[in-house]
């Protein structure tokens, strides 16, 4: 829940800071995802995560024909128990696709290569990154952000310190030249920041096995073996798809709540026969009998949806991932 709580915040602080700016890039990604039905779901699953004022922002955009949509999906029985267990995912995508436009007219975006790796932090992330500047070039990484984004950093600092830190780097703000802002962005390119989100070795080889298919991961899994350390460490990252048996099945069903039933059968493909089953019997009774249905279409020589099966497990398992990476 805590987790949930901190991504609610920062969404949360993400339009706020977007409104001030005055962008209404988070109301038009609502529009966007009701323009498309299989993101329905996702629009509802934000909306009640909210307060009054928030949700009227994020509903500004839609026009009567949406707002009318959106009143009948809420309507449909267990539409809105189905939209909270999928309140986390619903958050995490929304926070991800409107979090660039808050640096739209920022060095961070104009000029700073793969400037996604910082300009997608949340907020907790982002005041870490900061606070981790070499002093010389605080005061131009400040200038580099919004007023209310510098305001919501200082707020999150929990020393006295730090906030006097930044303080004091905010009082020659006025004097950052074009050179000292160049100097800032050799310097993030260089340090390949946010240093403090670098990952553990055992981080690194999850996110390479996650990516692996089965033969090439067990392969990589069995070598590894030799150091038990590192072993023990990875059972903390490394998400087989077959691990999504050890989930309760409001858990599963929640993950696969806005899928198609193809794209469902498409994903279990290639799964054995347990986590097939686990899957199938978390499903409400009609979508675990058109899965089925859809699985009796597909052919186990088709190369390309094995491929396709596997990217899609590997998209879950990044999910679950991430979902661990949120924890406090």
């Amino acid at each position: 829940m805590d987790a949930l709580v901190d991504l609610i915040a920062d969404c949360r602080d993400k339009i706020e800071i977007l409104a001030a700016q005055g962008s209404d890039a988070y109301a038009q990604e609502v529009c966007n995802l009701l323009a498309d039905s299989d993101h329905e779901l996702i629009v509802l699953a934000l909306l009640v995560c909210f307060d009054k004022r928030t949700t009227a922002m994020l509903t500004a955009a839609i026009n009567a024909k949406q707002a009318e949509a959106l009143i009948v999906l809420a309507s449909k029985t267990g539409n809105l128990q189905r939209a909270r267990g999928l309140r986390k995912r619903a958050l995490v995508e929304f926070y991800h696709a409107i979090a660039v436009y808050e640096f739209a007219d920022s060095p961070l975006v104009l000029q700073l290569p793969q400037h996604e790796r910082i300009t997608s932090l949340m907020g907790e992330q982002l005041k870490d990154v900061v606070l981790d500047i070499a002093p010389e070039h605080l005061t131009a990484m400040l200038s580099c952000l919004s007023p209310l984004r510098v305001a919501k950093i200082i707020k999150r600092c929990q020393n006295d310190r730090d906030k006097q830190t930044l303080i004091a780097a905010l009082e020659s703000v006025c004097l950052v030249s074009n050179r000292d802002v160049e100097n800032l962005i050799h310097y993030l390119t260089v340090e390949q920041f946010p240093r403090r989100q670098k990952v553990s070795k055992a981080q690194y080889l999850a996110k390479i096995l996650n990516n692996l298919d089965r033969q090439e991961s067990d392969q990589l899994l069995l070598a590894l073996r030799t150091d038990p350390v590192v072993m023990k460490e990875l059972d903390n990252y490394i998400f087989p798809f077959a691990q999504i048996t050890a989930l309760q099945a409001s858990q599963i069903a929640e993950i696969f709540a806005d899928c198609p039933d193809k794209r469902i059968a498409e994903t279990i493909f290639t799964a054995d026969t347990i986590t097939q089953n686990s899957v199938l019997e978390s499903l409400p009774e009609p979508q675990r009998l058109g899965v089925r249905k859809e699985l009796t279409l597909l052919t186990d020589d088709d190369e390309e949806m094995i491929k396709r099966s596997t990217l899609l497990q590997n998209s879950i398992c990044k999910y679950l991932q991430s979902m661990v990476a949120l924890r406090p």
